[in-house]
C-alpha cells in the first residue's frame, strides 16, 4: 500500500475510533459477535470510502492526463506556427533585400538613361549644327552652279 494513502486511511479510521469510544459503554453491553459485526461494518464503510477516494483520484489522474495531452498538442501546434512564421519572416526579409537590390538597379538604370539622353541631346545639337552647315554649303553650291550656268 502506498505510503501517501496512510494519512487518508488514518483520517477515515479516526472517526471510527471516536465513534467506538463514545459508544464503548453500549459496546461493552454488546456481545463479542455484535461488537465484531459493528466493527466489521465500520471497516467496510471505511474501505468503501477509501475505494471511492481512490476512484476519484484515478478519475482526476485521467483528467489531468487528458489535459496534459491537449496542452502538448497545443504546444506542438504552436511550434508549427512558429516555424511557419519564421519561414514567412525569412521570405519577407529576402523579398525586402530583393526590393532594395532592384531599387538600386532602377536608380542605376535611370542614371545611365540620363547620361545617354544627355549624349543624345549633344548629338542632336551637333546634328543641327552640321545640317545648318550643310544647308549653307548647298546654298553656296547652288550659287556656284547658277554662275556656271550663266557663263556657259
Amino acid at each position: 500500500m502506498p505510503y501517501c494513502l496512510l494519512p487518508k486511511i488514518q483520517n477515515v479510521l479516526q472517526p471510527i475510533d471516536n465513534y467506538y469510544r463514545k459508544h464503548s459503554i453500549a459496546a461493552k453491553q454488546m456481545t463479542n459477535s455484535d461488537q465484531f459485526d459493528t466493527r466489521f461494518n465500520l471497516l467496510l464503510t471505511a474501505f468503501e470510502r477509501i475505494t471511492q477516494q481512490i476512484e476519484q483520484l484515478g478519475q482526476r489522474t485521467d483528467s489531468n492526463a487528458r489535459a496534459i495531452e491537449q496542452t502538448n498538442q497545443q504546444i506542438k501546434q504552436l511550434g508549427h506556427r512558429i516555424d511557419s512564421n519564421a519561414r514567412a519572416i525569412e521570405a519577407l526579409t529576402n523579398t525586402v533585400h530583393e526590393f532594395k537590390r532592384d531599387r538600386a538597379q532602377a536608380y542605376s538604370l535611370m542614371a545611365d538613361l540620363a547620361q545617354n539622353q544627355s549624349r543624345m541631346y549633344g548629338m542632336m545639337a551637333n546634328l543641327d549644327e552640321r545640317q545648318e552647315q550643310l544647308s549653307q554649303r548647298q546654298g553656296e553650291i547652288v550659287e556656284i552652279m547658277k554662275l556656271l550656268t550663266k557663263s556657259n
